[in-house]
């Protein structure tokens, strides 16, 4: 008999065991396949889903072609404040394309979420508590904003870290040194995860020595070390310009470091949150058991993560994504403190009941089937504009969208997040963008595309309007992020 009276082995124990199976498949189909409807109508799709996009490829173009991307702002090219790891798997792989960098992001969302459950596992939680952070996660791709399946670095960089997590979660022998090597990865990738080497240091320290916290630091902080070394050399010091110097004069809003953040992750899972709250008082009441260890490491993590979301989306710019390792984080929080309560109490009810909470929590967690994928007719008006890109004569700039001239065999624009990230007062490379305002000045382009929106650097006084694209507003706009699309073409104004 266990705890609540009901036998290991009576019928009315797999009769509930039996419900909570089907429960799991059917929220597991629901949720991982409109997660899986966006992946399917987004991956192939051949043009922005966001704005950001495009500049990564020619990131991955550049690498290619042999050029460096820590480079002096030019009116070619400025890079992204991120480290190199994506784009330059993404050169490994082959030419530049929104299909392959989508599918590597798909791979990373995916490896975060198995991560999640392999986490839970080695916990010993059972299999129900160990499966619903990876549901939880997957019905954040709306809070997200839709970035789980970009060409962007987010969900590489979570996936590696994730991992890492739980490499280091084991504390004896190599696996804590893996942990610390893809962390590394993880900072290659987005360098903000570095700050999650420290609570991990710590915790090794304090429950498994010195030496093996030692010999995790000098995996992990050496490697990155070096290759922050290397970076610095290759680059004559712009590297680190690029990632530190550059944005740490960018304002910060101080609304979405407190309270927006946090909330904003609360909302995604506000029955998971408030169950586990609830969940937590049979420890004090009944003074269950929990594992030191445990508690330990996860909420020294927690507490990390949950102040690098709120810092990078109080980042002027930050958008949701950087929320992302929040909601990982949350979801497998929640469901260890659950998954937890569940194996002192030693009751299947407990697994009866979280399906009915992610069953409440789907109702208001899933979007649109059709709210993130392209419109019909989508594919077709780009594929025209490209036409009549490659119609023009000379080079053509749009930095809205700038690998679209290299669809048309051109050259690619100049990222304009890019030119706004230098172009803050104080910032160390503001007279980088003189050199694209005077070859604004000098007509350099032969025709401009934007989005339709006031534009600077000189360009109304160079260029005036040739055309207005002919075409409702919402074809061929982004979908995630900024929603842009191109709406003008500018031409050079006459000299007198």
């Amino acid at each position: 008999m266990n705890g609540k009276g009901v036998s290991d082995t009576s019928p009315g124990r797999q009769r509930i065991q039996w419900l909570v199976a089907v429960g799991m498949a059917v929220l597991a189909w629901v949720i991982f396949g409109r997660l899986g409807h966006s992946f399917w109508h987004r991956v192939g799709y051949g043009f922005d889903l966001e704005w950001m996009e495009g500049g990564m490829l020619v990131h991955v173009d550049r690498l290619r072609n042999g050029q460096g991307l820590y480079v002096p702002p030019s009116a070619d090219f400025v890079p992204y404040i991120y480290p190199p790891l994506y784009p330059w798997i993404l050169s490994v792989l082959g030419e530049p394309s929104y299909f392959s960098g989508r599918l590597l992001s798909i791979l990373g969302t995916l490896a975060a979420m198995g991560a999640s459950v392999a986490a839970l596992r080695q916990e010993r939680i059972s299999w129900p508590f160990a499966l619903a952070p990876a549901l939880l996660y997957a019905s954040c791709y709306d809070d997200s904003g839709a970035f789980f399946d970009l060409v962007r670095s987010d969900a590489l960089a979570l996936g590696l870290a994730a991992w890492s997590m739980v490499l280091v979660r084991r504390g004896v022998g190599v696996a804590p040194l893996w942990g610390g090597v893809l962390l590394t990865l993880a900072f290659m990738a987005k360098h903000n995860y570095a700050a999650l080497g420290v609570p991990m240091a710590i915790w090794l320290w304090v429950f498994y020595g010195r030496k093996q916290a030692f010999r995790y630091v000098a995996v992990c902080a050496g490697s990155a070390l070096a290759w922050v070394g290397w970076m610095q050399w290759q680059t004559e010091g712009l590297f680190l310009t690029y990632l530190l110097e550059v944005p740490s004069v960018h304002p910060l809003v101080q609304q979405r470091f407190w309270p927006g953040s946090e909330l904003e992750v609360y909302r995604a899972m506000p029955v998971f949150v408030w169950a586990s709250l609830g969940a937590a008082i049979p420890f004090f009441i009944f003074r269950f058991r929990f594992n030191k260890e445990a508690l330990s490491y996860w909420c020294g993590l927690a507490f990390v993560t949950f102040a690098l979301c709120a810092l990078m989306r109080a980042h002027h710019g930050g958008f949701l994504n950087v929320l992302m390792p929040g909601f990982w984080m949350l979801a497998l929080v929640t469901c260890m403190i659950l998954g937890t309560l569940e194996k002192q109490a030693q009751s299947v009810l407990a697994s009866l009941g979280l399906v009915g909470l992610l069953a409440l929590h789907s109702q208001n967690a899933l979007w649109a089937p059709d709210k993130y994928t392209p419109r019909p007719g989508d594919q077709a008006v780009g594929e025209e504009l490209i036409a009549r890109i490659r119609a023009i004569e000379g080079e053509v700039l749009m930095p809205h969208s700038p690998w679209y001239p290299a669809l048309a065999g051109k050259k690619p624009s100049v990222p304009l997040i890019a030119l706004w990230d230098i172009d803050h007062q104080k910032g160390p490379l503001r007279d980088g963008v003189q050199a694209f305002r005077e070859a604004v000045t000098a007509q350099r382009w032969e025709a401009i595309i934007t989005a339709g929106r006031p534009m600077r650097f000189g360009i109304s006084k160079a260029y005036v309007l040739q055309e207005r694209l002919r075409v409702s507003p919402r074809v061929l706009r982004t979908k995630s992020g900024w929603p842009v699309s191109p709406r003008v073409i500018l031409g050079p104004k006459a000299i007198d």
